[in-house]
């Protein structure tokens, strides 16, 4: 298993956030929808200037997230800023499911 060297790190605006039970609102914007799957790691302490060795202290937890993505808006439009294809309304339903951090301890 390859470990990457560098992390991509990615934010949701609010109004990305919806239940897994929820529809996703196709944009009309968009024709080059696509989704993964993903790891969410919750914060639940926040903090600045952390630490490595104390990341983990501000875990709250994790659940899994639709990463829903406009590829056209990723990938060719507005200088290719990835933030706009991923953060329409909707566009990151999280399960329901969540582990706290404390669980694997």
């Amino acid at each position: 298993m390859s470990v990457f060297k560098k992390c991509l790190f990615l934010f949701q605006f609010p109004s990305t956030i919806i239940a897994s039970s929820e529809n996703i609102i196709l944009p009309t914007v968009t024709d080059s929808l696509d989704y993964e799957a993903e790891l969410a790691v919750v914060i639940g302490q926040g903090g600045r200037h952390i630490n490595q060795s104390d990341a983990l202290n501000h875990v709250f937890g994790y659940s899994v997230a639709n990463d829903v993505t406009a590829r056209d808006w990723q990938k060719s439009r507005n200088m290719r800023q990835w933030i706009l294809g991923k953060s329409m309304d909707t566009f990151c339903p999280l399960g329901n499911l969540r582990f706290r951090f404390d669980h694997f301890k």
